[in-house]
């Protein structure tokens, strides 16, 4: 009915995005940009078209669009810095999450960026205090007391990174992630016989997994039952030859 009603075409673009439909929710986007060349939400939308099509940089130039014409949009910064995370700019990322966490202190996915940005970076202290600020905003999301836990098992920071693990299981109780990294931090922690009943959990989940063989085979090696280690540790030359040699 009006080929030049750019809130038409945006929506329509937004709806095939939300289906998975990129080709035409790109197709609708630059026709958009060719009729109003100045519509920054139409440049966000596109760049987050060409993420999920894994285009970072065309992503990335998207998004520069979008700030240049509206340098405060928290969440166009926030866009940005995903892209340069993707890309492996980790300074680039950290730059753009720690702008959009200035603008929108609650932004929680501004705080995971700048906290897996930290840590990429090795500014462990740092992430933890992004990833502490994402637990407060997220305080039933397993991933932020995940990733709040792995920086403090890197600052060695034990305690605190069993008590972050135990957090993911109470929200996320059948995650085999969460009882590998719980059963880790427990075996650094020299706590073995909780570390083994986790990593036992792994793989009563997943018995064709090697390493969830190989970290238990490591545990039962420092609690001196050999047997056990080497009959996990066969286990992982049966199941990924590759992946023994290496270990």
């Amino acid at each position: 009915l009006n080929p030049r009603h750019a809130l038409a075409r945006y929506n329509s673009a937004v709806v095939y995005t939300s289906l998975d439909q990129l080709g035409e929710a790109e197709a609708e986007l630059q026709v958009l940009l060719e009729l109003y060349p100045d519509f920054p939400e139409a440049f966000n939308e596109i760049g987050l078209v060409y993420l999920r099509q894994g285009r970072l940089l065309e992503a990335a130039g998207q998004f520069r669009n979008v700030t240049d014409t509206m340098p405060r949009s928290s969440v166009s910064r926030c866009n940005l810095a995903l892209a340069y995370f993707l890309q492996g700019d980790y300074a680039a990322c950290s730059e753009q999450a720690h702008f959009a966490v200035a603008l929108d202190p609650k932004l929680a996915a501004a705080r995971e960026l700048a906290g897996r940005a930290a840590m990429e970076l090795k500014f462990v202290p740092e992430a933890i205090e992004h990833f502490n600020a994402l637990v407060k905003l997220e305080p039933s999301n397993p991933d932020a007391h995940a990733n709040l836990g792995l920086a403090y098992y890197r600052d060695e920071r034990l305690n605190e990174a069993i008590e972050c693990y135990k957090r993911v299981l109470i929200f996320s109780p059948h995650s085999p992630e969460g009882h590998n990294d719980l059963g880790l931090a427990y075996a650094k922690n020299k706590m073995l016989a909780e570390a083994v009943r986790h990593l036992r959990q792994v793989i009563d989940w997943r018995p064709d997994n090697p390493i969830a063989h190989s970290n238990l085979g490591l545990v039962y090696y420092f609690k001196s039952e050999s047997e056990h280690a080497v009959e996990r540790w066969r286990d992982v030359t049966r199941l990924s030859p590759t992946y023994a040699r290496k270990r």
